[in-house]
């Protein structure tokens, strides 16, 4: 018989780079830019100079205020612009990786979660473009360590999985839910190139291999 996935299994899951496909969506957000007179050269920089980091070093980064910035500077038409960029995220969900849908119909919507870090407004709208509010209980975006997040959804004593492409937020996780469930997941794709630690409960390449783990668990 055919072992199914444990259906109460609360399953919290990152955005970028696990769900998304972060790095070409960007190269596309970069011609957004380049069609209305912005060169790569100028996005970077405004990209970077504009961008807010959290305690843990990672960049919040706002598209919206780089447009307002960019119209001051360089003169672009703002409106235009920001035009063009509402309707590139509309379609944003030509990034999902192509393993997520079949990987998020095992599970009831009451028990899947995402947690991103971002820009609320930005990463909200890229988020509805991707049409997977239906799969998903909640969607959190938030500038804090992710630990913090659930804690505000789970217990210290509780099961349950929680998926990210970065080891930090893993560790943090990991150590104050000692019972949970940790999937690294490093994708061919993916930005960065962070190491496994004594945390990571699985590193996987995609979630194929997460599917294949959680049905041979007992919980």
């Amino acid at each position: 018989m055919k072992k199914e996935i444990p259906k109460e299994l609360k399953i919290f899951i990152d955005f970028d780079d696990a769900i998304f496909y972060t790095k070409a969506f960007k190269e596309g957000l970069i011609g957004v830019f380049e069609k209305n007179g912005v060169s790569e050269e100028d996005f970077s920089r405004t990209y970077r100079e504009l961008s807010k980091k959290n305690k843990s070093g990672i960049a919040k980064r706002d598209p919206y205020n780089q447009i307002r910035f960019l119209e001051k500077e360089l003169g672009i038409d703002g409106k235009k612009t920001k035009s063009d960029l509402d309707r590139f995220l509309k379609n944003s969900r030509k990034y999902i990786f192509k393993d997520i849908n079949p990987f998020l119909k095992n599970f009831s919507k009451n028990n899947l979660h995402i947690i991103t870090f971002g820009h609320a407004k930005f990463q909200a709208k890229k988020i509805d473009g991707c049409n997977l509010k239906r799969y998903f209980k909640r969607i959190v975006v938030t500038d804090k360590i992710k630990s913090e997040v659930i804690s505000r959804f789970s217990s210290n004593g509780d099961v349950f999985v929680f998926i990210d492409d970065r080891i930090e937020q893993i560790d943090a996780v990991k150590k104050k839910f000692k019972k949970c469930i940790t999937f690294f997941i490093k994708r061919k794709e993916g930005r960065y190139k962070d190491k496994k630690t004594k945390y990571v409960d699985y590193e996987v390449k995609n979630f194929k291999e997460i599917e294949k783990i959680l049905k041979s668990l007992t919980v």
